[in-house]
């Protein structure tokens, strides 16, 4: 976190980061093995006890945890309706 030095890239971390994520568990998922993003959404308390446990330093922060393991022949995945895309897109126009 120690690089972002204006106030406009507080968040970049946590966005970098994220993307980061996404792009190594494809890349887990191309080498065959099955990968889950576990969302880390904890208090201060949490977290510093996370840091102390794995000597984190406060110049970095923590995103995510992935689990990732081998992918067995026969599992349950679950599902989530899809969203109409005009509930998702917003296409934009230029004024004038």
């Amino acid at each position: 976190m120690r690089i972002f030095e204006k106030s406009g890239e507080r968040n970049q971390g946590w966005v970098d980061g994220g993307l980061f994520a996404m792009a190594l568990v494809y890349a887990l998922h191309a080498l065959g093995l099955g990968a889950c993003m576990l969302n880390w959404s904890q208090d201060h308390d949490q977290d510093d006890a996370l840091r102390a446990a794995f000597e984190i330093p406060d110049s970095q922060g923590v995103i995510t945890m992935l689990a990732v393991g081998e992918i067995p022949d026969d599992l349950l995945v679950a599902q989530s309706p899809r969203r109409p895309v005009g509930d998702v897109f917003l296409p934009l126009t230029p004024k004038g």
